[in-house]
């Protein structure tokens, strides 16, 4: 298969676990404290990848220094420490269809950065599909028919903890690609050396603000705390994982393009579960982002393609019989 759209094809089957996991973990969001459901799922990635690593091994990856390893793995404290932090902060405050959008403009950010620093090539058929994936995605939750008080004014400091978050996701597509190009590091690695710290994090603010949380939430239930889990290990565990691989094979402001498509999935899943409605706007931004994945998968990386006119390489000369 094509290492591009074999990348594609890991992308699509990741959005397609986050799809569920979200699904998954809107069930007992309103009923565990936040930073303990996020410990929760970052435990249950370190479950499946800890051995997974072990087992693995490094395979064909570099030797990196134990300096590296640590500055990567601190890494974590920031995603998915503080992108989720900030993120499940803001959604408390402001509606889907303000946080969604905002947040959706990561892989247009990803874009353009990749392209100055090489982790990128550029194309019209590229950028062209980057903007449909995000527009769609961004207006499949602006025109969310659950929105309540359009008329509210919005919180300043939310919006800008989206924005940064957007802009922590944006740069943290640019260094999993550098790592993945450059072969430094395994996925299953890259993963679990980011979830470790994240625990920690998340435990530390989990005691930090226990007594905060009301009564009912402090008296969660252990199969609460358990779908939290295998939550967190569908996404961040298996779903994650593959995403570092299709790194290899995609530039970031394409990958995270393909993989908002997930938002399409969670709310097809929510459809049939939580019998959500679609809009015809929604829907229409639906069809968007089919058609910026549908360039996306159909235009393949040109970073190693001839130039024209460029001549083919000669073959190499038949070696002489003894």
């Amino acid at each position: 298969m094509d290492p591009h759209i074999q990348g594609v094809m890991l992308v699509l089957c990741s959005a397609c676990l986050l799809a569920v996991s979200m699904n998954i973990a809107k069930a007992v969001i309103p009923r565990l404290p936040l930073y303990l459901l996020l410990a929760a799922r970052s435990f249950g990635a370190l479950v499946l990848l800890v051995p997974l690593t072990i087992v693995l091994g490094r395979q064909e990856s570099q030797s990196p220094s134990l300096f590296f390893l640590v500055a990567f793995a601190l890494g974590g404290l920031v995603w998915p420490g503080l992108v989720n932090v900030l993120a499940y902060k803001a959604l408390r405050v402001l509606p889907v269809n303000v946080n969604r959008p905002i947040f959706q403009t990561y892989p247009a950010v990803a874009f353009v950065l990749s392209i100055p620093l090489a982790l990128g090539t550029f194309s019209f058929v590229k950028l062209a599909g980057v903007l449909l994936a995000t527009a769609g995605a961004s207006g499949f939750a602006l025109f969310n028919r659950d929105a309540s008080n359009p008329g509210k004014k919005l919180p300043r400091l939310a919006i800008a903890m989206v924005a940064i978050s957007a802009v922590i996701q944006a740069v943290g597509h640019l260094i999993w690609r550098w790592v993945r190009t450059e072969n430094i590091i395994p996925p299953c690695e890259m993963n679990m050396l980011q979830h470790i710290p994240a625990l920690v994090f998340f435990g530390v603010l989990t005691f930090a603000t226990w007594r905060l949380e009301p009564p009912e939430r402090r008296a969660f239930s252990k199969k609460d705390l358990l779908l939290a889990a295998f939550s967190g290990m569908l996404l961040f565990g298996v779903g994650n994982t593959l995403y570092f691989v299709a790194l290899k094979h995609l530039d970031p402001g394409p990958a995270g393009a393909v993989y908002s498509v997930n938002i399409l999935l969670t709310a097809a899943l929510a459809r049939f579960t939580l019998k959500e409605r679609w809009t015809r706007a929604q829907a229409l931004s639906a069809a968007l982002v089919l058609a910026g994945v549908a360039l996306l998968s159909l235009h393949g990386d040109t970073r190693n393609a001839p130039r024209p006119g460029t001549p083919a390489p000669a073959p190499p000369a038949a070696s002489a019989s003894p």
